[in-house]
């Protein structure tokens, strides 16, 4: 997969927005007409159930530049609808949604609840909805948000490679914890192959690191010799063209920053995420080094945005510093997501859009289906988990081969509740009419 230059790569971008005739021409005041047209859907919700699910990693994660351990588990809240007529919709939900949150969807359309989606998304999120509508008309979500088909697939990304080669200090014992599949091996440099085989045969052929390794767990200056380190094994290991971006959870100060792209650019780095805190004048001074440095790397961040209309937000959009913007995918959900792509694309700087997501898996699908909906979409994030038990079942099998996601024409979201063990789920709040 070799890496486009990034005059190239902002180049493409804007191409492809003037090509379908968005872009700089767009009216300033077009964000509240940017949604998709809402499909034409009269069923009513009668049962809604908040639920929560289990996935459990392919391995034990580590922490990164804020916490200590991730853990091989992930837990996350579901939104499942019933409507009148027998179908079945599952999607996001958001851990704060509350009782009467999920009280407001019973007894309503779901059209009606999609032109609603300002009040829904606070807490609940539309996707279930989404998913009931595409179920009901017999289409994948792509196709009623106005997508056509990647027949090549969805660019995908595993964001799961964390600072394995420290498990050993974060659980307090000079030995690696024993979840680990490396628990007995005594190289460091054992723990981050191991992480990136895993990687590599789950099919992915590019991957965000984590980065940062300064802000907590060792000294500024041996964290950040170690993040070369480990960047310079994954390169080693997976091969020139396997991607690799790099994320300091702002655990990087600006010299920290500049001194990573000039003295290891040839690391040959896709992006650099969340590197220090949102800041335009501090943007401009790194994109001024990578120009200097004429390196091909990327800046992005945007995962702390609340929403579309967050003012910091707009900002950064509005001065081009951020060449991938990255609003978390169940903070804006479909509809934050459409306007943050329209906004980019008003700017006219050619950024691009890759939604954050982390422990969620509703939050990957849904990156999958946005994509086939916005011109300017990078890359989904992947965080590996499997279901456990059977309380849902996959029947688009979202495959992830050479670095692309396919299969995913289901109807709706492709997921199906498998009602025979809903007696057993973890139910926090129900209504029903």
């Amino acid at each position: 997969m070799p890496l486009h230059s990034r005059r190239d790569f902002l180049k493409t971008s804007a191409l492809a927005a003037s090509a379908i005739g968005l872009g700089s021409s767009l009216p300033r005041t077009s964000h509240a007409a940017d949604l998709w047209p809402i499909p034409d859907v009269d069923v009513k919700v009668t049962r809604a159930m908040k639920i929560e699910v289990q996935y459990n990693r392919p391995r034990f994660v580590a922490g990164n530049s804020q916490y200590r351990v991730a853990g091989d588990v992930r837990r996350e809240p579901i939104l499942v609808v019933f409507g009148d007529n027998g179908k079945i919709g599952v999607g996001a939900c958001n851990w704060g949604a509350g009782q009467q949150d999920v009280e407001y969807a019973v007894g309503k359309t779901v059209s009606q609840l999609l032109r609603d989606h300002g009040a829904v998304n606070g807490k609940i999120c539309t996707s279930s909805f989404w998913d009931l509508a595409g179920k009901t008309l017999d289409k994948p979500v792509y196709e009623l948000l106005g997508g056509t088909l990647i027949e090549e697939g969805v660019p995908v990304y595993d964001g799961s490679i964390y600072h394995e080669e420290l498990l050993p200090r974060d659980r307090g014992t000079p030995y690696r914890h024993p979840k680990a599949a490396y628990a007995d091996r005594a190289g460091w440099q054992d723990a981050i192959k191991e992480a990136m085989d895993n990687t590599l045969r789950l099919g992915h052929t590019f991957a965000k690191v984590k980065i940062g390794r300064g802000a907590l767990h060792l000294s500024r200056l041996a964290g950040n010799y170690q993040d070369v380190a480990v960047l310079e094994l994954i390169r080693e290991h997976a091969g020139a063209d396997f991607g690799i971006g790099v994320d300091a959870n702002n655990g990087y100060r600006m010299e920290d920053v500049v001194w990573l792209l000039q003295e290891h650019g040839d690391l040959d780095l896709a992006f650099i995420e969340e590197m220090i805190p949102d800041n335009v004048d501090n943007y401009r001074k790194i994109q001024n080094v990578i120009q200097e440095r004429k390196l091909n790397t990327l800046v992005a961040d945007g995962e702390g945005w609340r929403n579309s209309y967050d003012p910091l937000a707009a900002e950064i959009i509005e001065s081009g510093t951020v060449d991938i913007l990255q609003g978390d995918m169940r903070a804006f959900h479909f509809e934050g997501i459409r306007r943050e792509s329209n906004m980019a694309l008003e700017a006219g700087h050619g950024s691009r859009i890759a939604p954050h997501n982390w422990g969620n898996e509703f939050g990957f699908l849904m990156q999958i289906h946005v994509a086939c909906a916005i011109p300017n979409f990078y890359r989904a994030e992947q965080d590996p988990g499997k279901l456990a038990g059977e309380l849902l079942v996959n029947q688009s099998t979202y495959d992830i081969a050479e670095g692309r996601c396919r299969n995913f024409s289901a109807p709706g979201l492709g997921i199906e509740l498998n009602p025979k063990t809903l007696d057993s789920a973890n139910v926090i709040h129900e209504a029903s009419v």
